[in-house]
């Protein structure tokens, strides 16, 4: 009966042992599988982090875009007042559309009605408009021979293009010379181009940001009017000459690419 008893003991024992080399065993396949869980828990972290940094740097590079084009807008605005300034010195009287960067010639300061010929005051405000110009283009970064005395608030901006724009009223026009407005207001616009290139060659030079020439010409007849065409008054300053100051946009692509980056954080 003790030998009995013993066996008892011994299996019990037995049992006891593997029941602990059984509990050890699953401890140990436990903090395996939660050094596996941190692990993989601290590289989901870093990824994480690296993609709000990038998001973050994206962001930022927005925003620098954002800033530059305002900026470029506010100098835009000064170089328009400075020009117009320097006209008004001269007795030439001309009007800004400041949010549109646009310079603007009423008819009546350069042409007759009817015709694209410069009268005798258009002649003397294109030619102080081109030394304009030339004096203080340079002044906001835009290259020419000799630069003058610059604006203290002066600073380089990015121009696409300055584009002479031709405009007219809406009444239907017929003459051998002018087959209809669009004929006319093309012929002002090229006018108005090629005597700013003949007092001023340099203009012509002056390149933007992609090697092109700066200036450009285009005609839009009646099609954008800033005044009502059912009046006198109206139609009077839908005839006219607008010089349109283009900003520069971002580098070709870096915008959409930013922006397409900020949808999908995780490409």
């Amino acid at each position: 009966m003790a030998a009995r008893s013993t066996n008892h003991v011994k299996e019990e024992e037995g049992y006891l042992a593997s029941l602990s080399d059984l509990m050890v065993g699953m401890l140990f396949v436990f903090i395996i599988i939660l050094m596996s869980f941190a692990l993989k828990l601290r590289i989901a972290e870093s990824e994480l982090e690296r993609k709000m940094a990038e998001v973050e740097k994206l962001k930022e590079d927005l925003d620098k875009l954002r800033r530059k084009l305002i900026q470029d807008s506010e100098l835009r605005e000064q170089l328009l007042q400075d020009i117009k300034h320097t006209l008004e010195e001269h007795g030439v009287k001309v009007e800004l559309d400041l949010k549109n960067g646009i310079l603007r010639l009423p008819e009546k300061l350069l042409f007759d009605s009817g015709s694209a010929d410069f009268n005798e005051t258009g002649k003397y405000a294109v030619i102080h408009l081109a030394r304009a110009l030339s004096l203080l283009l340079p002044c906001y970064g835009q290259r020419a021979s000799h630069a003058g005395d610059c604006p203290a608030h002066a600073q380089p901006i990015r121009f696409d293009v300055i584009l002479i724009e031709g405009h007219t009223d809406n009444v239907p026009i017929s003459r051998r010379d002018f087959a209809d407005n669009w004929v006319l207001s093309m012929a002002r616009a090229r006018n108005t181009y090629e005597e700013l290139k003949t007092e001023t060659p340099g203009l012509a030079e002056i390149r933007n940001p992609r090697g092109e020439s700066l200036f450009s010409m285009g005609a839009y007849a009646d099609t954008r009017p800033v005044a009502p065409n059912d009046t006198e008054t109206g139609r009077r300053q839908n005839r006219r000459i607008d010089l349109r100051f283009i900003l520069a946009t971002p580098e070709s692509g870096e915008l959409l690419d930013i922006e397409q980056k900020l949808r999908n954080p995780a490409e």
